[in-house]
């Protein structure tokens, strides 16, 4: 549990060493690439539902990531990026904003639809990049903290995308 505390404070630490320019250069790029995944199809033939349910869920650690790049664009204390309320206001403007588009986009593509749950979706996995964030920097966090606060997002991330997948079929959508 601490190696993974250990790991994740470096890779912030490394993180605040870029040039804070290069923070929505990197977020939207990251956006860009994940968005050209989104049209993939396929899988198991008569699990759509499990794929759709997969992809929602998705969501959640591909705009955590994002979040993440975000996050390089923040200003820096001490060397470190300070993730503070102006911070999350910030990274999840900026995560709600290419999650928007990103529905947007999928509005006009043929197969896709536009779905507010996955803005929802998107928007829980950027908080979870923050809370991790925030508790790594944190003077007592310990490994068994970081690993708690880990897998409250990992389940917040499955809700979100179980939400974003069943709920449109609880009131008369399709959810695929």
């Amino acid at each position: 549990a601490s190696a993974g505390l250990t790991v994740a404070r470096a890779a912030l630490r490394r993180l605040a060493r870029l040039p804070a320019l290069l923070g929505a250069p990197l977020a939207i790029s990251w956006w860009a690439e994940v968005r050209s995944l989104g049209g993939a199809g396929g899988g198991l033939p008569g699990a759509e539902l499990l794929r759709v349910f997969v992809f929602n869920t998705g969501h959640a650690a591909m705009y955590g990531a994002t979040a993440v790049w975000w996050m390089v664009a923040l200003p820096r204390r001490a060397g470190r990026i300070r993730i503070d309320a102006s911070a999350w206001r910030t990274v999840l403007a900026g995560v709600f904003t290419l999650g928007l588009a990103d529905e947007v986009l999928q509005r006009f593509t043929p197969g896709r639809d536009f779905s507010l749950l996955d803005i929802v979706t998107n928007l829980v996995g950027a908080s979870c990049a923050l809370f991790l964030a925030s508790y790594v920097e944190r003077p007592d966090a310990d490994g068994q903290g970081f690993l708690r606060r880990l897998w409250a997002c990992a389940a917040a991330g499955v809700l979100a995308g179980a939400a974003a997948t069943f709920l449109p079929l609880l009131v008369g959508g399709d959810g695929v």
